[in-house]
């Protein structure tokens, strides 16, 4: 697991946990399944700020990281009705994780644009180069001729 999702998960989750908060992440998750969307409003305005810290900080690109947490943020529904999760920390954790696919994918789109963008440039370097070498024998040609 990447740092940064540890520190953000372990610093969401830090603290005195008392048995009423326990009780009102139990209730909210509740709701949730049982198709309440304020419920899951409120768990989305719980985590997703995370989400998109962890997603800036990775990318460096506010409208990159704002992206990432809208995609991530439309999982939520998804994530809240899956039996695994028993409070809003194994929310964020999945939300975390799925953010840092969305960054790993981000990545290797911009490794392939670069690398897109290097061939283009050698290609273009070709035609140059190939558009040189016929107007020198053109102008050979039209010396000798």
């Amino acid at each position: 697991m990447n740092a940064a999702i540890a520190t953000i998960g372990i610093a969401g989750s830090q603290g005195s946990v008392s048995s009423r908060s326990l009780g009102y992440e139990f209730d909210l998750l509740a709701r949730a399944r049982g198709g309440d969307e304020r419920a899951l409003i409120d768990i989305f305005d719980a985590v997703i700020y995370d989400v998109y810290s962890f997603a800036y900080l990775e990318t460096g690109k506010v409208d990159q990281a704002e992206r990432i947490a809208d995609a991530t943020g439309a999982e939520l529904a998804w994530i809240v009705r899956s039996r695994e999760v028993v409070g809003l920390s194994d929310v964020r954790e999945r939300l975390l994780n799925s953010a840092a696919n969305k960054v790993a994918q981000y990545r290797a789109s911009e490794a392939r644009e670069k690398a897109l963008g290097d061939i283009r440039a050698s290609f273009r370097h070709l035609f140059l180069a190939g558009s040189a070498l016929v107007s020198i024998v053109y102008a050979g040609a039209l010396t000798l001729g």
